[in-house]
């Protein structure tokens, strides 16, 4: 299945959300406490590969987030 890039995913936990931004790089926001992490990955093994295939494919525990909610968390940082 293609995807349109970007795509928005988070945690059912709601403690992690994620911008997908092509089949190799991905940003992860995590809420700590009161405090906003931002990370930025790329893909350089199979391992991430699945993980980020699990998180393209909404694959549970990850859904589909609204554009909202992630840019309310990037305006935060």
């Amino acid at each position: 299945m293609g995807h349109r890039f970007p795509l928005f995913r988070k945690h059912v936990s709601g403690k992690s959300y994620y911008i997908i931004h092509s089949n190799t790089q991905y940003k992860e926001f995590q809420l700590v406490g009161k405090q906003i992490l931002c990370y930025d990955f790329k893909i350089h093994n199979y391992f991430d590969t699945l993980h980020l295939k699990s998180l393209m494919d909404a694959d549970y525990p990850y859904i589909i987030a609204e554009k909202q909610e992630i840019e309310s968390l990037n305006a935060m940082l």
